[in-house]
């Protein structure tokens, strides 16, 4: 059945864990976020020439191209690279639940794409807490249009998402949903939190995250009052619960 409760009967099926996310699959219509003329692997799907199998990819677990050579016009011959997609369901959830979502935050989403992801956050938190920011305009005014077609308004705005959005800050959970293709600061940070873990003796720990602030940015473990440059000054490895 090619509908969103097909989709989240799919993702049930294949044992995606769906966690809270489970209504906003079921309310939020996929299709809505689609253009007419869209790329399955291979294989190019008209909405027009072929409505039947366009709404099945719209209701599969596929990633589906949305936009080849970032809009241009593009020649019979001429490589076609995928530049935005609506990424695989069950790789958005797998996302969501990593990000670790509590119902009061405000949440800063870098590359907004079709905007479903955007739409699935303001489904579960609210739109007033979701900002998203598309480095192309074209595809920020769309998923803005999608997203109010799908009875939600996450602010949606064009920009870099290298620059963060601090005119809505502060946020409590940062996602990146484009192909960071520096991600120097974060690279350093996370080199050296695991080299602190290691000199703890590897210690097993219930949660570990990201603070991003002003000042910069650091990894924690168990609480972000656990920093790992500090944790890696005390004396001996820690349990959980220390």
């Amino acid at each position: 059945m090619a509908s969103p409760a097909g989709l989240l009967e799919i993702l049930r099926d294949k044992g995606t864990p769906l966690g809270p996310w489970g209504d906003a699959v079921a309310s939020v219509r996929r299709e809505l976020f689609l253009p007419d003329a869209i790329e399955v692997g291979d294989e190019l799907v008209s909405r027009a020439a072929s409505p039947a199998r366009w709404l099945e990819a719209a209701y599969s677990d596929v990633s589906v191209t949305t936009q080849v050579n970032d809009g241009r016009p593009t020649g019979p011959d001429e490589y076609r690279l995928p530049t935005s997609s609506s990424s695989q369901p069950s790789v958005m959830l797998e996302t969501l639940s990593l990000l670790d979502v509590q119902a009061t935050d405000r949440i800063l989403e870098l590359g907004s794409g079709t905007g479903l992801n955007a739409a699935w956050l303001a489904h579960r938190v609210g739109s007033d807490r979701v900002v998203s920011v598309e480095i192309d305009p074209v595809l920020a005014e769309q998923a803005a249009k999608n997203t109010l077609a799908a009875g939600l308004s996450p602010f949606i705005v064009e920009g870099d998402g290298e620059q963060g959005r601090p005119a809505g800050a502060p946020y409590q959970r940062v996602i990146a949903t484009y192909a960071v293709t520096a991600p120097r600061r974060l690279w350093d940070e996370a080199e050296a939190a695991y080299r602190a873990w290691e000199a703890l003796g590897r210690p097993s720990r219930d949660r570990a995250g990201l603070s991003v602030t002003a000042d910069g940015q650091q990894v924690w473990l168990d609480t972000p009052e656990h920093g790992l440059s500090a944790l890696a000054d005390s004396p001996g490895p820690r349990g959980i619960g220390d």
